[in-house]
């Protein structure tokens, strides 16, 4: 173990070993960082956000969106609409205008560009897409923002509720950059397609007009600050810079060998930076256009590139070593690097005041440094998971946004504001601090060799526990809050009255400092920890001694007891984690995981899970039950962990070390929600209040802060993740199935779009979903060739089947059916084979092979299941008997040679087929007669999907070129169409509606949608 830099404690020397209960000794501490503080919040200050809710509330109301969406919303919204209330009506600020904040984000809104005849919109579509997002800003006041995806569309948010403004669909490919102008009014983007630079205006999407066209793609824009020069870059190697009044070249910069990844201009628009693939970083005399200086990285690729408010320092993106860097803006010498990621560095952006650099990578995490000293404040996972493409400050600073190539934006709360209260200092190092369990006090313990107890909300110090002899370690209420017990260096316990401070009783027994102890849930028994490597057992009435335990082989950092009294954890230096059996007192399990020194263990509220931190800069989660594995690990801090504490709802938990932040995680998520910065010194210790609206944290300098929690759980209604590639009507119309690119299957309510169940088990995309003829089972199945079956009264999974196909390359299963009887399912599987399996069991009944398989571009089975048409890319159909595993008649030539047949389906009376090519063309054929009653120039690109109504009279059909058409079947005349406005993209386009389903009554037809969603359109 490393003994440099130890911290000195004023105790005796033999008691030393107790640094180690947190690990404090092992690692040297970061220089001591000035607590920020902004403008106070008022109540004045927050009631606006509770008027502006009710608003909107009513609004929604009057506006009858509370029809279009499922209820969930409304009553999310109003359940944290009366949450700010109540903190209001408490004072509890900072708590009631996040509460606030987020009731209005959670009022659903429809977008300005969805078709008519919408009658319900099932999920989220706010800030999430059908391409990856590429690029985003705040406009200058902050109160919208703008982001451009692989879409083709540029669409302009509200930030305060995410409801879109606008949007721009006039590029014909992926839009890989935008710029607001300074004025706010309009904003420049451009795509890899057209090569153009478009300009428009932000609030009505209208294209005010076209800047320049280039040869090849642009990556890159930035207009200057004053408004008079635009910027870009890209596959040319030049830097153009615009005039942007009237649309001239000021300047053709030249220098750059390789493709150009980013441009931006300094804050007093005189000098330009550019970066390119060549490695270089240019610095440009905007006005003359020559060149101040040029920097080559040695190694590592360039990536992505910002500029400091102050204009004296820029900041860039490098894979390779995977870091952000600092470099001078005067003469381009290195000044920083900001190591972390384990992945290149492909986004960065500076906080509005500069303090801090915000960055995202490949390894789809987003961090944030304190830009002058480096420190990583802040690691944000699990809210991509994919690489991140884009960030931006909100000009307040209040808000990170970040886009992510996993097609979605996120918004992490990232205020300055997080408003705490001094309860008061010790006359050392602070290094325990708890509230008592009726939240209506708090006890510290420091190295001042005295307890402190001060109550809530006043923070004056109420009573001063005197009596130890060294510095005292730990502190902690009873669980009925009458005593307090106190632990210290000087080998010794001791029990106070709450009420009085007078000291009750000593325990002796530990060779040397004690260093922890917590009591049994009803109070008679105490377990405590110390450095002379034991854990002992005391009773609480006498201070007799009734357990010695051995089992560390180094000092013992810390000890908990389960709330249902039924465990004791214990965890020290040796890098273990123990359990013991609080009835037996023996020792039922050692959990192994950490790299260094534990430095805390505690329950969860419920007893199933344990939680640890420690050196090695990782909280761990434990299952109680089973297992010597960690089932999860959380890690974001940059220096030691020394305390973690669960929420009293154990949803949360909260952590502080040596890098001085306290952070907040989402136990589920595995996510860091928030963190908060004041402490000046490592932070020893952390609590929730019992109510938990409140964080307590001790620290190295001396303090002991209150901090008021913002509401940080994650309240936004359920949706898919990823894009939605599969659909399902129930045969009684009262469930809707869609299955996603993010692997999981979603039951939801027809009637009133709430979701019932996320069905989750699938290890890849799920593509094709069949209800069974009763409603009561749903079959499902992914593009690795597993299929299973779940009961939709409960979500349960009933049955796995692993399909094996014809091990060919693809194990895909693109169609799925069930028979009449409920007693078979069928499968198309790996383009190759019509396989059918028991419902029951699940073995293989039947298999049948597909001729020139390698040919077939589509399939559809009978609603029955007995017969199957096959499309194939020459524009031939075969027909075939599935139960007899035979063909039925001829070739049926159903579309010209040289188009492939991408979708067809069969009436329910299997007389009829309608077939759709990659042209755009339907035809309706009569199987009886294999006569084409109808050929169709349906759409003007090529189709990706038909359904045929229930009854057989009506078809449906949906391109790329994003339009749905509703069709009489016997006429061929179009009834209805349903516009997306989505562009039509080139030279890849892809389709917004992926999959149609028509209900049972015929009267509405379903949609899945890329952008994560699914709609209910109603049919004339």
């Amino acid at each position: 173990m490393p003994t440099a830099n130890r911290i000195r404690f004023s105790f005796p020397r033999s008691s030393l070993f107790l640094v180690g209960f947190v690990g404090l000794a092992l690692w040297a501490l970061i220089h001591a960082r000035a607590a920020e503080t902004s403008d106070k919040l008022t109540a004045e200050k927050v009631q606006p956000l509770q008027t502006k809710y009710r608003e909107e509330r009513d609004a929604a109301e009057k506006e009858g969106r509370t029809k279009q969406f499922s209820p969930e919303w409304y009553e999310r919204a109003d359940k944290l609409a009366q949450q700010g209330d109540d903190a209001l009506k408490a004072g509890r600020l900072l708590e009631a205008r996040a509460n606030f904040r987020r009731a209005r984000w959670s009022l659903p809104v429809l977008a300005p560009h969805l078709p008519p005849h919408l009658a319900r919109v099932f999920g989220d579509s706010r800030l999430r897409f059908t391409g990856p997002v590429l690029a985003l800003a705040f406009r200058p006041d902050g109160q919208r923002f703008a982001t451009a995806s692989g879409d083709g569309v540029v669409r302009v948010w509200e930030s305060a509720t995410g409801r879109e403004i606008s949007q721009f669909t006039g590029h014909t490919g992926a839009v890989y950059a935008l710029a607001f102008h300074p004025d706010g009014k309009s904003i420049a983007s451009t795509d890899n397609n057209s090569n153009d630079i478009k300009l428009w205006n932000a609030s009505t999407g209208k294209l005010e007009r076209t800047i320049a066209s280039h040869k090849e793609s642009l990556n890159t824009l930035a207009i200057s600050p004053d408004g008079k020069w635009l910027a870009a870059g890209g596959v040319e190697k030049h830097v153009w810079v615009y005039d942007l009044a009237g649309g001239t070249v000021k300047h053709d910069l030249r220098g750059h060998s390789s493709v150009i990844k980013s441009v931006a201009f300094t804050p007093d628009s005189k000098s330009l930076v550019s970066i390119g693939g060549d490695k270089a970083i240019r610095c440009w005399d905007a006005m003359q256009g020559s060149v101040r200086w040029i920097t080559v990285l040695p190694r590592g690729d360039l990536s992505c590139l910002a500029i400091h408010p102050d204009g004296k320092s820029l900041a860039v993106g490098t894979g390779g070593p995977d870091s952000a860097r600092l470099f001078s803006l005067l003469n381009g010498s290195e000044r920083l690097v900001y190591a972390g990621h384990n992945k290149p560095v492909s986004s960065i952006a500076f906080s509005a005041d500069g303090k801090h650099l915000a960055t995202g990578s490949d390894d789809a995490s987003v961090r944030i440094w304190d830009t002058t000293s480096g420190q990583l404040l802040r690691a944000l996972q699990g809210g991509h998971t994919s690489g991140v493409t884009c960030l931006a400050f909100s000009p307040d600073d209040q808000f990170l946004a970040s886009g992510s190539m996993d097609q979605t934006v996120r918004f992490w709360d990232v205020g300055s504001d997080e408003h705490y209260r001094e309860l008061g200092e010790h006359q050392g190092k602070v290094w325990s601090a708890l509230f008592s369990p009726d939240g209506k006090h708090v006890v510290s313990a420091g190295s001042d060799k005295v307890a402190r107890v001060w109550p809530i909300p006043s923070g004056k110090e109420e009573l001063v526990l005197k009596g130890h002899r060294s510095p005292v370690t730990a502190a902690a209420y009873s669980p009925n809050g009458s005593t307090i017990v106190t632990c210290s260096g000087d080998k010794t316990l001791k029990l106070w009255d709450a009420a009085t401070g007078q000291e009750i009783r000593t325990f002796t027994g530990h060779t040397s400092a004690v260093t922890s102890a917590a009591f049994s849930p009803d109070g008679k028994y105490l377990v405590s920890g110390g450095a002379d490597h034991r854990v002992k057992v005391w009773d609480t009435a006498t201070g007799k001694e009734l357990h010695s335990l051995t089992g560390h082989n180094l000092v013992v950092t810390a000890v908990a007891w389960s709330r249902d009294g039924k465990h004791l954890a214990s965890a020290g230096g040796d890098r273990l984690v123990k359990l013991w059996n609080a009835e037996t007192m023996a020792e039922e399990r050692t959990l192994i995981g950490h790299g260094a020194a534990v430095s805390a263990v505690v329950f969860s509220p419920d007893g199933t899970t344990l939680a640890s931190c420690g050196g090695d800069r990782r909280l761990l989660l434990w299952s109680v039950a089973k297992g010597t594995q960690p089932l999860k690990k959380l890690e974001g801090h940059n220096a030691v962990v020394s305390s973690v504490a669960f929420s009293p709802n154990g949803r949360m938990l909260a952590s502080g070390g040596g890098d001085q932040v306290v952070k907040l995680w989402d136990v589920d998520g595995g996510i860091e929600l928030h963190s908060y910065q004041g402490h000046s010194n490592w932070i020893s210790s952390v609590a929730f209040s019992p109510d938990g609206h409140y964080l307590v944290s001790a620290s190295v300098d001396r303090s002991v802060k209150l901090w008021e929690l913002a509401g940080q759980q994650n309240t936004g209604v359920s949706s898919h993740l990823r894009e939605v590639i599969a659909l399902a009507v129930s045969p009684d119309g009262k469930l809707i199935a869609s299955g996603s690119a993010d692997r999981t299957v979603r039951l939801w309510e027809m009637q009133t779009g709430r979701q019932l169940f996320v069905l989750e088990g699938h290890a890849k995309e799920i593509n094709s979903l069949a209800f069974f003829a009763d409603s009561k089972t749903i079959v499902s199945a992914d593009k690795e060739g597993t299929i299973k079956l779940w009961e939709t009264a409960t979500g349960k999974e009933k049955l796995t089947i692993r399909s094996e196909g014809q091990q060919l390359e693809s194990r895909d299963v693109p169609a799925l059916a069930t028979s009449a009887d409920g007693k078979r399912v069928l499968a198309w599987l790996a383009l190759a084979e019509i396989a059918t399996y028991g419902a029951g069991d699940g073995k293989q009944i039947a298999s049948l092979t597909l001729r020139d398989h390698a040919s077939i571009n589509s399939l559809s089975f009978s609603v029955d299941g007995t017969l199957a048409a096959a499309g194939r890319d020459d524009g031939i159909v075969h027909l075939w008997d599935v139960g007899k595993r035979q063909r039925v008649g001829d070739d049926l030539v159903a579309h010209e040679k040289g188009r492939k047949i991408m979708d067809l389906s069969l009436t329910p009376d299997k007389k009829f087929l309608v077939t759709a090519d990659d042209k755009g063309q339907v035809k309706v054929w009569q199987l009886s007669e294999r006569k084409m009653l109808h050929a169709i120039a349906a759409h003007k690109q090529k189709i990706v999907a038909v359904a045929i109504s229930p009854d057989g009279k009506r078809f449906a059909t949906t391109a790329v070129d994003n339009v749905v058409k509703l069709w009489d079947l016997a006429e061929g005349k179009e009834l209805r169409s349903w516009d997306t406005h989505m562009p039509i993209l080139s030279p890849d386009p892809r389709p917004f509606v992926n999959v149609l389903a028509f209900t049972p009554d015929g009267k509405q037809l379903a949609t899945a949608n890329g952008d994560t969603t699914l709609y209910l359109l109603d049919c004339p």
